[in-house]
């Protein structure tokens, strides 16, 4: 968030944060609850095609380009434990990313999306054609030191972490494979 707010001219001192489920975004903004948040594609496309006055303040991917925003974690004990169910989960993510990055599921994916989520569709449709043009999804086990470590020195500026890991102790791409 920091990053984001440092785009925008903001320092973290202006900012009152408060926890809220992601479906309060909507009305709070719209209510004046709050000022600002940070929102995948579908719910910024709902805030501002329905939030007189908002406005996009940065684009996260753009501004950590390198960022690593999602992943699946495992305590060791259990990875070694249980190293097929790992490969499984992980080999069954992937089959569903690879699906819905493919334009020929489109009018499936869009249907389940809609039925899940309960947004309204040219919401839905936003954020799978945003979702698709940024990659989100990851189709296969490579994963990038580059992208470990900036987010990992994001994280220690932040003063989440207090050292830099080494790319092992963050990716272990066999259970990838093994899935």
């Amino acid at each position: 968030m920091g990053a984001c707010l440092a785009a925008g001219g903001v320092t973290a001192g202006q900012v009152h944060e408060i926890t809220m489920t992601r479906a309060e975004f909507v009305p709070s903004l719209a209510t004046g609850r709050i000022s600002a948040a940070v929102f995948h594609a579908d719910t910024a496309y709902t805030i501002l095609h329905s939030v007189k006055g908002s406005h996009v303040l940065d684009r996260e991917y753009k501004t950590l380009p390198t960022y690593w925003y999602g992943s699946l974690n495992v305590t060791n004990s259990y990875a070694k434990a249980h190293p097929k169910v790992v490969g499984d989960v992980i080999g069954a993510m992937m089959a569903a990313d690879r699906w819905m990055m493919n334009p020929r599921n489109n009018a499936k994916f869009v249907k389940l999306a809609l039925r899940i989520t309960g947004e309204p569709k040219k919401a839905v449709e936003y954020a799978i054609k945003f979702d698709r043009s940024i990659k989100l999804w990851n189709t296969s086990c490579a994963m990038s030191k580059k992208w470990v470590a900036s987010t990992a020195h994001v994280l220690l500026e932040q003063k989440s972490i207090t050292s830099v890991p080494a790319f092992s102790q963050v990716y272990d791409g066999g259970y990838c494979r093994a899935g």
